[in-house]
């Protein structure tokens, strides 16, 4: 008897501890539904916002949002994930009834239909689909270096002739006024400071004053030649002999030019 008591008990154990366990699950079972929501989408080659034979599906570049009734995105799917993306479909399933909104985005392509729907999912597995039709963006890339000319002949055309002539043209018009200008500042500001010294009439340069305080003493002018000198005679003492005799004068010659004294 109490080992089948012990066994009710562990019986019930268990089965209280895996309602516990299995409750969450059962939660989210509960608040799943049956309503479904895709997007189909397809390159629109001629723009008509309807797919045609011959418009392949689009399987990558396409991305969509789910938004629920306060416009919160709720979830997010990838084309390029999707396990039916051959068929350009990205589907969100189990939606509780409500108000739903699709929204696709893509930055490779330019939708030609509407790209935001806004959809009322009740409980049913019927799905709605959303028809996305795009176009390929094709940017053109800038070229990044101009075409080099063959030939000279090329190069030269005339408006490029026309520009380098008007160049050339200022280029010596300004290379003239320059000179010019420098002429003009030479004569009223250089030449004015340097003025000829003064000549003399031996053709040497006469000192010119300085501006300083002190005189220069100016050496006389000189002819170059020597000048023969004869001292006085009153400074030359008189000879007597014994006899009170004076010397005889000196004799006087024409071709002496210069003094000799007595022997």
């Amino acid at each position: 008897m109490n080992r089948a008591m012990k066994t009710v008990q562990r019986l019930m154990l268990v089965s209280v501890m895996a309602a516990v366990l299995l409750m969450p699950y059962a939660l989210v079972a509960a608040q799943e539904g049956q309503g479904q929501l895709c997007v189909r989408a397809f390159e629109d080659r001629n723009r008509s916002g309807a797919r045609d034979g011959g418009e392949p599906y689009l399987v990558d570049g396409v991305s969509v949002n789910l938004l629920n009734e306060d416009n919160v995105i709720i979830d997010t799917a990838l084309l390029s994930q999707s396990a039916r993306k051959s068929e350009g479909l990205v589907c969100f399933q189990r939606l509780m009834p409500g108000v739903y909104t699709l929204q696709v985005v893509s930055a490779d392509y330019m939708p030609t239909s509407p790209s935001q729907v806004t959809y009322s999912i009740e409980d049913s597995s019927i799905p709605q689909v959303l028809e996305y039709g795009a176009e390929l963006i094709v940017v053109d890339m800038p070229t990044t270096q101009a075409e080099t000319p063959r030939t000279l002949q090329d190069a030269l055309t005339p408006d490029r002739l026309q520009r380098i002539l008007i160049a050339a043209l200022g280029a010596a018009v300004v290379m003239a006024f320059m000179g010019v200008v420098g002429v003009l500042a030479w004569y009223v500001l250089v030449r004015p400071r340097r003025r000829p010294m003064p000549v003399t009439a031996t053709g040497q340069y006469a000192a010119v004053p300085p501006t300083g305080s002190y005189p220069v003493a100016t050496p006389p002018p000189s002819s170059g030649n020597f000048r023969p000198v004869t001292p006085p005679t009153s400074a030359m003492p008189v000879v007597i002999d014994e006899d009170n005799t004076p010397p005889p004068d000196p004799p006087m010659d024409d071709d002496i030019e210069r003094f000799q004294p007595p022997s």
